[in-house]
């Protein structure tokens, strides 16, 4: 891995999301593998690091190399060609599943650039080393309103831009608040390959098992959201 300098050149990134935070919560996943895939398909070398804790590890309890967030996480970096630049690492700590600990510190000391989506990565270590650090905001509006109306951390700190889905934060007119940063409007990529059409219609009607946790509202200047 080498810092690469020159413009329009192919990048090292270094991307944080959430793959097995939630084991077999496929649609999280898909989002993060879209920017993880196709950044790659766009010639760019590409580190998947993904932080938990321990409250976060499945069962309650268990080590993380036993957990079944471990489980999954291997499971979704083999299948993607993601192996042998993916880490699973425990908040806090060193303890890692996949690359270890001082191999995403080299990482991140050469990475070109970090896409940190929701500000989910904190380790100074491996945010730090990096020129360019890219907030990004996939769920616009209770992003800006739990930071300026809730006084939840964001985690908005020591980032040099911001992005969000959200196109209009930031627009005349817009309610949300923009939490004094300058946002910079962005759609989220999808990597067609990986949805391929479906084949002829067999039936008429679809059964599907669906969950769903809504965030409960927040209000701001007498609007709940």
């Amino acid at each position: 891995m080498k810092r690469v300098r020159e413009r329009n050149s192919h990048l090292l990134i270094l991307l944080s999301g959430m793959v097995a935070g939630v084991p077999r919560q496929g649609g999280v996943a898909w989002i993060v593998l879209q920017y993880a895939l196709g950044l790659k398909r766009m010639g760019h070398e590409v580190v998947l690091v993904e932080p938990v804790t321990k409250s976060d590890l499945r069962p309650a309890g268990a080590p993380l190399a036993a957990s079944e967030n471990a489980v999954c996480f291997r499971r979704i970096v083999r299948r993607f060609g993601l192996k042998d630049s993916a880490a699973l690492l425990l908040s806090g700590t060193r303890e890692t599943v996949g690359r270890p600990y001082e191999w995403l510190r080299k990482a991140a000391r050469e990475s070109d650039l970090l896409v940190n989506i929701g500000g989910g990565l904190a380790d100074e270590a491996l945010l730090a080393p990096v020129p360019v650090r890219l907030y990004l905001d996939l769920d616009p509006g209770f992003t800006q309103l739990w930071h300026a109306v809730e006084g939840i951390d964001m985690r908005f700190a020591g980032h040099t831009h911001y992005a969000t889905v959200g196109l209009t934060v930031g627009e005349p007119g817009c309610p949300v608040p923009t939490c004094g940063v300058d946002w910079i409007p962005t759609r989220q990529p999808v990597v067609l390959s990986e949805w391929p059409f479906a084949g002829a219609i067999e039936r008429d009607a679809l059964t599907t098992v669906a969950n769903w946790r809504g965030y409960g509202s927040v209000e701001a200047n007498g609007v709940f959201y």
